[in-house]
């Protein structure tokens, strides 16, 4: 075997070990998510929970719209947290929370349109 191949051999072997460390040390989809919304990341944490609503079981969906819900009122988007309280309400009926959280997100609604000089009816949300 002459040099070149054996450095080619070195190279290759390192290059498939470095790939295993990296596929070991990734983190998986839900820790990605978790970390996000530790560092409050909400963008991120927006665009994870739809990726993972996509591939999602139904245990999980109530969870993942939860926090999308959550993403979305803390960037300020109530009528899609609103949006996203009730998918999750609809996924886990048996949760008072979820509603709660929805009728608060109805106040923030109504408080921006209020500041904006455009009232609504109670039947508008």
């Amino acid at each position: 075997m002459n040099r070149n191949q054996l450095s080619l051999g070195i190279l290759l072997t390192l290059l498939v070990a470095l790939g295993a460390a990296y596929w070991a040390l990734s983190l998986s989809a839900s820790e990605r998510l978790a970390k996000a919304i530790a560092e409050e990341r909400w963008e991120e944490v927006e665009a994870l929970a739809l990726e993972q609503l996509q591939t999602t079981t139904p245990e999980q969906e109530a969870d993942l719209y939860e926090t999308l819900a959550l993403a979305h009122g803390k960037q300020g988007e109530h009528p899609q947290a609103l949006a996203a309280y009730r998918s999750a309400a609809k996924a886990r009926p048996e949760d008072p929370e979820l509603p709660r959280r929805a009728a608060i997100e109805i106040v923030q609604i109504g408080n921006l349109n209020a500041d904006a000089g455009h009232p609504r009816g109670p039947g508008a949300y």
